[in-house]
């Protein structure tokens, strides 16, 4: 929820000013509708959830990066 929080203003900001519909919004009314959003969110009668994929890894020490590029054959058809 943090998450959302914190980069909320900065999407709506964004996308509101930029492509409202049917015309931009002003930057005081992006404002108004951001903070009755994060009311909204913080209600706990209503559990949002989201999908989300995560991926970990790290860089290569030099001499696994010498490694793999030695043991890596391509066959050629």
């Amino acid at each position: 929820m943090q998450h959302w929080l914190a980069g909320m203003e900065g999407y709506s900001m964004y996308l509101l000013t930029k492509y409202g519909d049917p015309v931009p919004w002003s930057k005081e009314e992006v404002q108004v509708y951001v903070a009755q959003m994060r009311k909204a969110v913080k209600n706990p009668r209503f559990h949002a959830y989201q999908y989300a994929k995560r991926i970990w890894a790290r860089k290569p020490f030099p001499e696994e990066l010498a490694k793999s590029k030695t043991s890596v054959y391509i066959k050629q058809e």
